[in-house]
């Protein structure tokens, strides 16, 4: 049993020949062990981890920075063009567009439809014209006189409220807003409220400077009014052409409009003021130092009194302050308080007439 712990010295040869110790001794192909072809894993050949990320990241790179630049492209050309249109404007623009090329549309077929209408001249057609133009700006003016209207009605709301005493009118027969003494200034009805039955109120379209005795016919271009001009303080205003007019220094800084058979008249007042409107009333006719309503009254800046009949324009350009103020001789009754609300709403600058 000894023997299978001894070392053997010697090793058989595939040819049969044995081994001694100190000769060296010749590996075959046979002697070298291989791993079985089952065992064997072939390398891997392709792109590592590492290699793979830095592609995507550099990648991502780039088109971040390629975005960066185009839209900052984009931005500099848009604040190149400060003046580019907004959605609204541009579709406002082609409404406007369309209703122009309508217009030219409707302009072109009209000399055509003229030619084939037999026996209508072209001064028939122009008279047409001339009729259709101030039907449309006495119908806007008319819009106007009913919001006016309506405001006078909201004001009297107010000084309900607030308890203002008014003065109240003499006799309105017809209700239509002119006293029965004013229907006499414009030619009108005592018991027509509408007397050229046009629709509308005879007082309303006094107010609005419209002459309610003539359809569609202003009061300026009638003879029931009459216009003052001052070339000193530069404005107009009208007022009824029975009335008397006198300057009450040599300058026309105050003027006053009367009615031969009443105590009663209406004054222009013209006093210089380098101030605003607000200061001025303050200082020289607010007793309590109150701050004034300031109201927009055809492109001036006014101030009315509680009982509405003194009125204080103003513009920022002018330096000056003009007063129109209703004297009603401390009468318990006034008879002209619309016509002292039309020469106010017609007094004007001459340079803008």
């Amino acid at each position: 049993m000894f023997n299978w712990f001894k070392k053997k010295n010697k090793k058989d040869r595939p040819d049969g020949q044995k081994e001694t110790s100190g000769t060296k001794s010749k590996l075959t192909k046979e002697d070298i062990h291989t791993m079985p072809e089952k065992f064997y894993v072939a390398p891997k050949r392709g792109i590592s981890k590492k290699l793979k990320w830095g592609l995507i990241v550099g990648a991502g790179v780039v088109i971040l920075a390629g975005g960066t630049i185009f839209f900052s492209i984009d931005w500099s050309s848009r604040l190149q063009q400060p003046d580019s249109e907004s959605p609204s404007d541009q579709v406002a623009r082609q409404k406007e567009t369309e209703t122009q090329s309508d217009s030219k549309e409707d302009q072109e077929a009209s000399p055509q439809a003229e030619e084939d209408e037999p026996g209508v001249s072209q001064e028939d057609q122009q008279s047409e014209e001339e009729i259709q133009q101030p039907e449309q700006e006495d119908s806007s003016q008319k819009e106007e006189d009913d919001e006016y209207a309506a405001t006078e009605e909201l004001t009297e709301e107010v000084k309900e409220d607030q308890g203002v005493e008014e003065i109240s009118n003499s006799t309105d027969s017809d209700g239509d807003g002119l006293t029965d003494i004013e229907e006499a200034l414009y030619n009108t009805k005592k018991d027509k409220p509408d007397t050229d039955a046009d629709g509308y109120l005879d007082g309303h379209e006094v107010q609005a400077g419209f002459d309610p005795a003539l359809a569609d016919k202003r009061l300026v271009e009638s003879e029931t009014v009459k216009k003052h001009s001052s070339l000193t303080y530069k404005y107009s205003i009208l007022y009824p052409a029975v009335w008397g007019i006198k300057a009450l220094d040599n300058t026309g800084a105050q003027v006053v409009f009367q009615p031969s058979d009443s105590k009663e008249f209406i004054e222009v007042i013209v006093m210089e003021n380098n101030d605003s409107l607000v200061n001025w009333y303050q200082e020289n006719v607010s007793l309590k130092n109150e701050r004034p309503v300031i109201e927009n009254l055809n492109g001036w800046q006014s101030v009315r009194t509680e009982d509405r009949l003194t009125v204080y324009l103003s513009k920022r350009q002018l330096p000056m302050i003009y007063i129109i103020n209703y004297n009603t001789a401390n009468l318990a009754e006034i008879n002209f308080r619309t016509t002292f609300n039309m020469m106010v709403n017609s007094f004007t600058l001459l340079e803008d007439e």
